[in-house]
């Protein structure tokens, strides 16, 4: 890696969270959202997330903890299952020199900046429970305000294009159904017809976006370049109570990642994870979530990059 490519720094991907980061750190975030690994994101989301939490205590680089920076470098080094091994951070680096040219350059990247894809992402914590409970065992859990589940999921196949980086997704209620799906994408002038199925109901509306066309024409193929051979499973929060839905969480986010593993299922496969987890750890437990650290949106930040 050249020292050039090292110091890359891109402030729209870090969160507002630049005063608690060191200028090594908030290159090597960086980094991780724009390598296309989505793994590396759901990494970087750890990251941002400690970094989240440090700042509400105050700290900045300049008077970080000797506990804090031992915490910061292990979620530096935390390796998510089937990412790339990447070198270890280095927590005695040193600020770079030339501070001034630093802040020059940074200001020029966040002024040309391209959109940044509808879902970024972010990492959460969340108490354990029993998506099977009965209202008298939610009511005992910590923070409840209601004895719904915490989280319920749907289910919503990737296609595996690009162009759903770019694709807002609503989940909605359907008098037919009892749920449903709305699609709003934004690259191009173009409607397609409703769908309905026994499921859902899939509203698909394309709109154009001079910034997404941008990133889209960076590969061939635009948004609807293959980044798999086929249909993935994906599973959307379709609705959050207690205090899933104070922790930033919303209807629509894709769960990537649970517990430092990625997670490739369908909805019930992930309530069985939550159910077990629960089981295992008990009421009082946390259970770690990472959304939308899709491999779209992995390859969208690297094309917005180049």
């Amino acid at each position: 890696m050249t020292e050039a490519s090292a110091r890359y720094i891109d402030l729209t991907l870090l969160s507002g969270l630049e005063p608690a980061m060191s200028p090594e750190e908030q290159a090597r975030v960086t980094e991780m959202l724009v390598s296309g690994d989505k793994n590396e994101l759901a990494k970087a989301a750890h990251v941002l997330y400690d970094l989240g939490v440090l700042l509400k205590q105050g700290m900045l680089f300049s008077n970080r903890s000797e506990k804090a920076k031992s915490q910061l470098q292990a979620s530096f080094q935390k390796e998510f299952k089937s990412s790339k091994n990447r070198p270890a951070f280095n927590d005695r680096d040193t600020r770079v020199s030339e501070e001034k040219k630093q802040n020059d350059f940074d200001r020029d990247i966040r002024s040309h900046a391209l959109p940044l894809p509808v879902r970024m992402p972010r990492m959460v914590i969340v108490e354990a429970y029993d998506p099977d409970g009965t209202p008298e065992e939610r009511k005992l859990l910590p923070g409840t305000k209601t004895t719904k589940p915490s989280l319920n999921f749907c289910d919503d196949p990737w296609d595996g294009t690009l162009g759903a980086a770019f694709t807002k997704l609503e989940v909605t209620k359907s008098s037919d159904t009892g749920g449903g799906i709305k699609k709003f994408f934004k690259p191009k002038k173009e409607v397609i017809p409703t769908t309905t199925s026994s499921s859902k109901t899939v509203d698909t509306t394309l709109k154009f976006s001079p910034g997404f066309d941008a990133i889209a024409d960076r590969m061939d193929g635009g948004y609807s370049a293959k980044l798999t051979l086929h249909d993935e499973p994906r599973v959307l929060i379709s609705s959050l109570h207690n205090d899933a839905a104070k922790v930033g969480l919303q209807k629509g986010d894709v769960v990537t990642h649970i517990n430092g593993e990625e997670f490739l299922g369908n909805a019930q496969e992930l309530n069985f994870i939550i159910k077990e987890h629960y089981a295992n750890a008990g009421a009082g437990d946390k259970l770690e979530l990472v959304v939308n650290a899709e491999q779209c949106v992995a390859k969208a930040l690297q094309l917005r990059a180049m």
